[in-house]
């Protein structure tokens, strides 16, 4: 999720964390927890691993496909929220 001030910067944690206080699930639920429910469910699902990294944001380990690997997945990940 985009920041609301800057768009090329992503929402802090924390800020999900209060919102998903403020929606009655302190105690119960935190962005990280949520982060990990939504990539279980689509790694379920049969998603390709790449688009579900790419839809959260998680940057490749392997350094050289990092560097070499530029794909955005826009239009696989467009299907994610369909």
């Amino acid at each position: 999720m985009s920041s609301e001030r800057n768009q090329g910067k992503s929402t802090h944690s924390e800020t999900t964390n209060r919102a998903l206080q403020r929606m009655g699930y302190k105690g119960i639920l935190v962005s990280h927890g949520l982060r990990a429910l939504t990539s279980s469910t689509l790694n379920e699902q049969s998603f390709d691993h790449d688009v579900i990294a790419a839809s959260l944001a998680h940057h490749d380990k392997n350094q050289v496909r990092a560097a070499y690997n530029r794909a955005t997945y826009l239009d696989s990940r467009s299907v994610l929220i369909a």
